[in-house]
């Protein structure tokens, strides 16, 4: 009889942690929608106005952009670690979203152009694992 009354308990235990772990989630979808997009698109801007102030030999300009960066924002920290475990399958998908947001090529010896990408292909794996890409229409 107590076996039974553990068992019961380690039940509702697992549930109610589940369902914990479902209103989470949910609450996290709906702080990402608006906010996390306008991040993105104010991060790919800052991104931008790096790579055309280093053109210009501009400096103070650059560092302007990349402290105006979304660098607070916890979330994505804590995933980059995800994005960089992912597998190659999702990476892929990762980085051809992001080459199609940023085409052109960063240059590897600037050592904050490619914080800023690894960024910004993190809150785009972070998007991801809330709202799934689909990037073809085979990719149901």
């Amino acid at each position: 009889m107590e076996n039974q009354a553990h068992g019961i308990n380690s039940i509702s235990n697992s549930s109610s942690s589940s369902s914990a772990q479902l209103r989470k989630i949910e609450e996290e979808k709906r702080n990402i929608t608006g906010n996390n997009l306008n991040l993105l698109l104010g991060d790919l801007k800052m991104m931008t106005a790096y790579e055309m102030s280093s053109e210009w030999k501009d400096t103070n300009m650059m560092n302007e952009c990349f402290n105006n960066f979304s660098w607070f924002d916890s979330r994505i920290l804590k995933n980059i670690q995800n994005y960089l475990n992912a597998d190659e399958v999702e990476r892929s998908k990762i980085d051809y979203a992001y080459n199609t947001l940023f085409p052109k090529p960063i240059d590897i010896k600037d050592t904050k152009l490619n914080m800023m990408s690894l960024w910004i292909k993190s809150r785009i794996h972070y998007n991801n694992t809330f709202f799934p890409m689909q990037l073809s229409p085979y990719d149901v």
